[in-house]
């Protein structure tokens, strides 16, 4: 009797590990972070947001004019554009998350600021 009340939470146990796996597995994988300072922006017609970075080294990015891509329909785009305007007066650096994109420029999936 005892023994079945120790083990009655091992499904539990199961099933968040279950979950935790596919919530970690759900999200693209990262190529990579890169820091710098904005150096270029561009928007063009359709609401695509292209943008140098300077920062040390290479990003995995393959395109040779635009480093990054992102688009102003995105959920929190017009928030990451402000950031970019921000960073861009202030001259200060900005870290951002990409997905490498072979056929072109890397496309952001975040930005924070750094101190």
């Amino acid at each position: 009797m005892k023994f079945s009340y120790l083990f009655c939470g091992v499904g539990k146990i199961k099933k968040f590990f279950l979950i935790a796996a596919l919530v970690l597995f759900s999200f693209p994988a990262l190529a990579g972070e890169y820091t710098g300072k904005v150096k270029a922006m561009y928007v063009d017609q359709y609401g695509r947001v292209l943008l140098n970075i300077d920062g040390p080294g290479q990003p995995n990015c393959h395109q040779a004019l635009w480093q990054f891509n992102f688009n102003l329909s995105g959920t929190s785009a017009k928030e990451w554009f402000s950031m970019l305007l921000a960073t861009r007066a202030m001259g200060t650096s900005i870290r951002l998350g990409y997905v490498d994109n072979p056929a072109g420029e890397c496309t952001v999936v975040y930005f924070y600021f750094l101190d």
